[in-house]
């Protein structure tokens, strides 16, 4: 018997879709009820109440929007909102695609079609009603914080050290934490999850120490050590203020040593160091500003011609000044970036610079006999992919050790303000300090790991 023309057949396939989308429904309309809202004939509705009293559904979309993340963003002068906003199409029960919105843009509706086309729609001025269902659905939401900012930030009552792919530390529960980054090159700062062997890993640190002579061995991993260490030495008044210059000539090894400190703080090689003497000075402060507590290498000064000697120069000397006086360039840096990495530099020669610039800069002198180069260098390189592990041990370290690893480091330096104060009083007597104070932690934590009798 063929249905009357009055009856509506509802097709098979829409009942097995309903039946999917069930349990989503099901959280929607749980959410929705609570703000008088309801999903009818394939509608989102509003209760209203006419001129007379009675009371009417009144139709407000053919779809229903939520936010399926919430990230809180945070870094440099920056702290806002955005939303990964997600929505299911209800005639035709069509999950459609998730898009990021600002708060300013859930203002108003020009996002949905640009998003999502024509097929969502909206009926003539009931937007704000419709951005109002959205609020309540906010049980959906996963909180998220996103930092514009490698390196450690205080989450709660703890610190936690945050990279590309997450954070390392003392998270609370269910606080998801990563890094959110506008350019590729910060997104390679990227640490494991966890270290599968913590003694293996503490292992091939103590093996840098072997890798050739002390005098280049031990400022290469005061490079691994230093820059998880920055936010200690800034909270008892010891900010790390100097670049370190590895110089040495072509093929010295120089780059490959760089290459090798790098690679214990994401997946990087000599291809893609994240910055270059080549590079503009604003593309300098995003780096410095961005890789906070991180190594930055800044490779290969050897200008080929005097015009690029110069542009080079200018460069050293900004440098060297922004790093050691933790300043931006005032009115040149709009967005008033601050350096917060630790950064070495390399290059063939000592940059053609005043006395009171080339002070800034801790010289380290690389030759090609100072490493065993068929040797534990040449094992370092080959397992460098496992420094990120290690790495992420030393970092863990650090977290559970935060206030003792701060009296470790004030020691130190009130150590070496008399046992270094004998050479002198300036910059470079200081950066060897820091730098001597940075390995004395670094042997404690290999010695913790039991990879040395004692620290």
């Amino acid at each position: 018997m063929s249905p009357r023309p009055s009856q509506q057949v509802i097709p098979f396939s829409f009942v097995q879709k309903f039946h999917q989308f069930r349990p989503l429904l099901e959280k929607i309309n749980a959410g929705l009820a609570v703000g008088g809202f309801v999903i009818a004939n394939s509608r989102l509705e509003i209760a209203a109440v006419d001129q007379f009293g009675n009371t009417a559904n009144k139709p407000i979309a053919n779809f229903v929007f939520w936010p399926e993340q919430e990230f809180l963003v945070k870094g440099t002068g920056q702290n806002f909102y955005e939303y990964e906003v997600r929505g299911l199409l209800l005639d035709g029960l069509r999950l459609l695609n998730p898009i990021r919105l600002t708060t300013k843009q859930l203002e108003n509706s020009g996002w949905i079609a640009e998003a999502w086309g024509i097929d969502p729609w909206i009926e003539n001025r009931m937007y704000p009603h419709a951005r109002k269902s959205f609020n309540f659905l906010r049980h959906f939401r996963k909180q998220v914080l996103l930092f514009k900012e490698t390196g450690w930030h205080k989450i709660g009552q703890d610190w936690a050290y945050v990279h590309a792919g997450g954070a390392v530390g003392n998270l609370p529960s269910g606080k998801v934490v990563r890094g959110d980054f506008s350019e590729p090159k910060f997104s390679r700062y990227t640490l494991p999850d966890s270290c599968a062997n913590p003694s293996q890993a503490a292992a091939l640190m103590q093996r840098l120490l072997e890798i050739g002579s002390p005098c280049i061995a031990y400022p290469l991993a005061a490079m691994i050590w230093m820059p998880p260490l920055a936010e200690h030495f800034q909270q008892i008044d010891h900010s790390i203020s100097f670049t370190t210059f590895f110089k040495g000539s072509h093929s010295c090894g120089k780059s490959s040593l760089a290459a090798l400190a790098l690679s214990a703080f994401g997946e990087m090689d000599k291809k893609t160091f994240p910055a270059s003497f080549r590079d503009t000075l604003a593309s300098m402060e995003l780096s410095f500003a961005t890789l906070k507590d991180a190594l930055c290498v800044v490779d290969d000064y050897y200008p080929s011609n005097n015009s690029e000697m110069t542009v080079m120069n200018s460069l050293v000397d900004s440098i060297g000044r922004m790093v050691a006086d933790g300043n931006s360039r005032g009115r040149s840096n709009q967005q008033k970036l601050r350096p917060q990495s630790v950064v070495l530099a390399t290059g063939e020669l000592i940059p053609a610079i005043a006395t009171s610039g080339l002070s800034r800069y801790l010289f380290v002198e690389c030759k090609a006999e100072d490493l065993d180069y068929s040797g534990k260098f040449k094992d370092a390189m080959q397992n460098r992919y496992l420094l990120r592990e290690a790495m992420q041990d030393y970092i863990t370290w650090i977290a559970a050790n935060w206030e003792r690893i701060n009296s470790l480091i004030e020691t130190a330096m009130q150590n070496h303000a008399v046992t270094d104060g004998e050479l002198g009083d300036g910059r470079s007597v200081d950066a060897v300090s820091q730098m001597a104070t940075a390995i004395e932690v670094g042997l404690t934590y290999l010695s913790e790991r039991g990879q040395l009798d004692e620290p």
